[in-house]
C-alpha cells in the first residue's frame, strides 16, 4: 500500500507578524499527519523554510526637461515664445506610489489620464510624463531670468505608499538658457 500526500498553504504576513525570525526572514515550519488504511498514524518529519523579507522601498525621482519655442521667428527670446516643459515622475522603490500630485510653481502641468497635475499611482519601476507650456513674459526677458541668465524651474512630485514613514517626494530641476538680442533702430 501506498500513502501519498500534497498539501499546499498560503500565508500572508505583515511586517512584525508572528513568524518572522530575528533577521529579517520568515520562518515556516510544517508538519503532516495522517492516519493511514488500517487506522496507523502516519508522521511526516518536520520541514522548515526561512524565506528572507525584502523591505519595502517607498521612492520616486522627478526629471525636468525644458524645449524653447521660438513662436515668431524673431531672434533670441520675444514676449510670447513659449517653454515647453515636460516632467517624468518614475517609481524607483519597489512598492506602488498613489495619489501624487504634481507641483510646479511657473504652470498648471497636465498628467495623462487625470488631465491634471495628478497621477492616479504608479507601479514600480513605471513612470509618467506630465506636461506644460510656459510663455515667456517680457519681464522674464528684462531681469535675464531673474539675473542668472536662464529661466529655472523646479517641479516635485508628492505621493503615498505602503509602509512606515511619511509622504514619498522628489524634485527635479531643469533651466532653459536666456536668448537675449538687444538691439535700437534709430
Amino acid at each position: 500500500i501506498r500513502l501519498a500526500a500534497r498539501a499546499m498553504a498560503l500565508i500572508l504576513l505583515t511586517a512584525g507578524g508572528a513568524g518572522f525570525a530575528n533577521a529579517g526572514d520568515l520562518s515556516n515550519t510544517a508538519r503532516a499527519t495522517a492516519t493511514a488504511p488500517g487506522g496507523a498514524a502516519v508522521n511526516s518529519p518536520t520541514s522548515t523554510v526561512d524565506v528572507p523579507i525584502i523591505p519595502a522601498v517607498r521612492s520616486m525621482s522627478v526629471t525636468k526637461t525644458g524645449v524653447y519655442s521660438d513662436t515668431d521667428g524673431d531672434p533670441g527670446f520675444t514676449d510670447g515664445d513659449t517653454i515647453a516643459w515636460s516632467v517624468t515622475v518614475q517609481n524607483t522603490g519597489n512598492v506602488t506610489v498613489s495619489s501624487i500630485t504634481v507641483a510646479d510653481p511657473l504652470v498648471s502641468l497636465v498628467c495623462p489620464v487625470s488631465g491634471n497635475n495628478t497621477i492616479a499611482s504608479i507601479a514600480p519601476g513605471s513612470s509618467v510624463i506630465c506636461t506644460a507650456n510656459y510663455t515667456i513674459t517680457q519681464a522674464s526677458i528684462d531681469n535675464n531670468g531673474g539675473d542668472d541668465g536662464d529661466i529655472d524651474n523646479t517641479a516635485t512630485a508628492t505621493g503615498s505608499a505602503p509602509g512606515p514613514g511619511g509622504p514619498v517626494a522628489a524634485a527635479g530641476s531643469a533651466s532653459v538658457p536666456v536668448v537675449l538680442n538687444p538691439e535700437m533702430t534709430i
